[in-house]
C-alpha cells in the first residue's frame, strides 16, 4: 500500500470485502497503521522501489539556493467520489490552499505557487486559475523528482507526491477540505 490512509476500505468493492493474503507496506508508520485497522491480515514491510528510485534521483541533482517556494501537487480529487460527498472540487480545494498560504505566517511572503497536475489531469485544467496577488506556475513538464527539488515546501491533499517530497527532506503540507 502506498498511502497512509483509507486501508480497509482499499479491500472493499460493491459491499464485498475481498483481503490479500499479505499486505507490503514501505515504511514503518504504515505497518503500524495496517497492523491496527486490519489486524486479521499479515502485514509485511518491505522496501518501496518508487520511493528508493526517486531517492537515488533527487540525490543526482545538483542543490540550488531555494527560497521559499511552494509545489501544490494535485489529487484530481474531481474524479473521485469523495469530492461529491464533500461538495468541493480540484479548483475550490485550490482556492482554500492559496488562501491558506496568505494567511500561513512561516508563508506569507510567497509570490508565486506552482501547480503540478496529477497525470490523470488534463494539461488545460488550471490554465485559467488565478488568486490575488499569487503568480501561478504549471511545473507538470520535469519529472516529479525534478519539481520536487526546486521547492522549499509540497502542500497536498493526502498525494503520493508528498510522501516523495518528504523522503527528498522538504517541508510537507497537507491540507484537508471538509
Amino acid at each position: 500500500l502506498d498511502h497512509w490512509s483509507v486501508y480497509r476500505d482499499r479491500f472493499l468493492r460493491n459491499g464485498l470485502q475481498a483481503r490479500p493474503d499479505e499486505i507490503w507496506v514501505g515504511d514503518k508508520d504504515a505497518l503500524t497503521l495496517v497492523e491496527h485497522q486490519i489486524p486479521e491480515t499479515k502485514s509485511i514491510l518491505v522496501p518501496n522501489p518508487y520511493w528508493l528510485d526517486s531517492l537515488e534521483s533527487f540525490s543526482k541533482i545538483t542543490p540550488k539556493k531555494i527560497s521559499t517556494n511552494v509545489l501544490y501537487v494535485s489529487t484530481n480529487i474531481d474524479v473521485l467520489n469523495i469530492a461529491k460527498k464533500l461538495q468541493i472540487s480540484d479548483e475550490s480545494a485550490l482556492k482554500k490552499i492559496a488562501h491558506f498560504l496568505g494567511n500561513f505566517e512561516d508563508l506569507r511572503g510567497i509570490e508565486s505557487l506552482t501547480i503540478r497536475r496529477h497525470p490523470s489531469e488534463s494539461p488545460e485544467k488550471y490554465r485559467q486559475f488565478r488568486y490575488s496577488d499569487l503568480v501561478i506556475h504549471d511545473d507538470s513538464d520535469s519529472s516529479l523528482v525534478e519539481s520536487i527539488s526546486k521547492h522549499s515546501h509540497v502542500i497536498g491533499l493526502d498525494s503520493m507526491a508528498q510522501v516523495i517530497g518528504k523522503l527528498c527532506g522538504k517541508w510537507i503540507i497537507n491540507v484537508e477540505i471538509e
